[in-house]
């Protein structure tokens, strides 16, 4: 990776969504070599996927909490694969010490 790969992957990570011209615009390269650059960053596995930001602020009824979760570790993959399904977990961490897990959870309280 070099500077201009760096440099896209910054631009990504404040918007995701940024169109290909403006990102070569950006960058001072011509499209192609943007989109050729990006292909190569994810066929790598360097960009491993894109992702959507959600306001916390979602109302006056919002719950945000942390969750700390005690599983034995042989159900440890299959809990955090069933928990990732839920769309009230934001993050899913697996944690050492007392807990197993840490969620972090955003949801309506009504």
């Amino acid at each position: 990776m070099d500077d201009l790969d760096h440099q896209l992957i910054e631009l990504l990570k404040v918007n995701a969504r940024l169109p290909l011209v403006n990102i070569a615009k950006a960058l001072g390269c011509a499209r192609s070599t943007a989109q050729l650059r990006l292909k190569a960053l994810e066929d790598a596995g360097v960009i491993t996927g894109y992702t959507v930001s959600v306001s916390s602020t979602r109302g006056p009824n919002v719950i945000r909490a942390m969750v700390l979760i005690s599983i034995e570790s042989r159900h440890e993959p299959s809990v955090m694969r069933e928990l990732a399904k839920r769309h009230e977990i934001t993050k899913l961490y697996s944690v050492s010490g007392r807990y197993d897990l840490c969620a972090m959870l955003l949801t309506d309280s009504t």
